[in-house]
């Protein structure tokens, strides 16, 4: 472990010293299982928000194309194709 300094407000050190006499640990004991607990929320609610958006794009394929990339361009480029544009040139 790392030794470190921290500054805190005094409201927040009379909470620790609290947590630690009713846990029976020591200052350091509850501010790391705080910290880790944090954490571990925080990356909880990350790794939440991507399962949301990954189950937001099922089903936006279809699911008949076996042969992908063999007719991506027409696909794309095709007279029904997805890009419904034109394709930018270097001439002038």
């Amino acid at each position: 472990m790392i030794r470190i300094s921290l500054f805190l407000p005094n409201s927040l050190v009379q909470r620790v010293a609290m947590d630690a006499r009713l846990i029976g640990k020591s200052h350091s004991d509850i501010i790391r299982l705080k910290l880790e607990r944090a954490y571990q929320t925080e990356q909880q609610a990350h790794l939440s928000k991507i399962a949301e958006s990954l189950r937001a794009l099922k089903g936006i394929g279809t699911a008949n194309v076996s042969n992908a990339s063999e007719t991506v361009d027409e696909v794309l480029y095709g007279e029904h194709g997805a890009w419904r544009g034109t394709i930018p040139t270097d001439d002038p």
